[in-house]
């Protein structure tokens, strides 16, 4: 065996397309978290009547709470589907191998070509997975705001929504102008 002291260095390519691919697999996290977090304020703090002001402040106590704290809330299981809610489950290792161990695993596995694919395909395979759960949990949520007559009924939960569908920031977001 090789010591990691007098192995060839990997590919520079092929860091660079591993560090686009965590990148892009953190940014839809992020944005499946916020989904998550968003669902349940829209689901369980949207009282009628409530003002912006309430929303918001609801939407930012949720947002708050990490992936393991959203998925921990009793509200989440009484409001997604089963399905869902077990697709949810089973991501948390894979989040959580990619935000607290890929940079570990990934250093050892880009050494090699066969190693360094295998380990791009589980991060793409991360990426399409959450993509998923993002459309699935966006389209509970707007199944239930029509439901009760809120959508399309006010153009913030309109641009919420779309904000989940598509995984591209809404109005009002730190830095858009």
């Amino acid at each position: 065996m090789t010591s990691p002291f007098n192995r060839p260095a990997p590919d520079p390519a092929t860091v660079q397309q591993a560090l686009l691919a965590i990148g892009k697999a953190v940014w839809e996290l992020q944005t499946l978290e916020d989904g998550l977090a968003t669902h349940l304020a829209l689901r369980h703090d949207l009282a009628p009547g409530c003002s912006k002001a309430e929303l918001e402040q609801a939407m930012a106590r949720r947002r708050a709470m990490t992936f393991g704290q959203l998925l921990q809330q009793p509200q989440l299981t009484a409001s997604l589907s089963v399905e869902c809610l077990a697709r949810l489950a089973s991501l948390k290792a894979d989040r959580n191998w990619l935000i607290h161990a890929s940079r570990r695993a990934l250093h050892v596995e880009l050494y090699t070509p066969a190693t360094g694919a295998n380990a791009l395909a589980r991060v793409e395979a991360i990426t399409k997975q959450v993509g998923a759960l993002r459309h699935d949990v966006w389209a509970e949520t707007a199944t239930y705001l029509h439901g009760v007559g809120l959508a399309p009924a006010t153009g913030a939960v309109n641009a919420i929504l779309s904000h989940w569908a598509t995984g591209k920031r809404h109005p009002g977001e730190i830095g858009e102008t």
